[in-house]
């Protein structure tokens, strides 16, 4: 679940090793009433396909299992890919969760560093 100016959305992500921060489609940032270009710190990222494209930053809040309304910071993609599927990344969750792939028992462990 993600929430921010006392909205909140249940909203599925790939927890992605691989990803250097969080990205999310920006649709979820208008749903959450977050003025992500106008607010938000821009920057420009580059996909799995090597386009590059901007995004936003903003402090949103999460909650994973039992840990609740943890600050991360993610960048809203305004030309997120339509088959695109939101990353939880290094920056913004991995460096608050340990997180424990159990490949062959299909189970994910997340614990917090706090």
């Amino acid at each position: 679940e993600i929430s921010c100016n006392g909205k909140s959305v249940k909203h599925e992500a790939l927890v992605d090793s691989g990803a250097d921060s969080c990205y999310f489609d920006s649709q979820i940032a208008e749903v959450l009433g977050i003025e992500f270009r106008a607010k938000g710190k821009y920057i420009q990222v580059t996909g799995l396909t090597g386009e590059t494209g901007p995004a936003y930053l903003h402090t949103v809040k999460i909650s994973v299992g039992k840990f609740k309304n943890i600050p991360i910071e993610i960048g809203f993609v305004p030309k997120f890919p339509a088959n695109g599927v939101s990353l939880l990344g290094q920056k913004g969750f991995f460096e608050f969760f340990v997180i424990k792939f159990d490949y062959v028992g299909g189970t994910i462990d997340i614990t917090t560093r706090r």
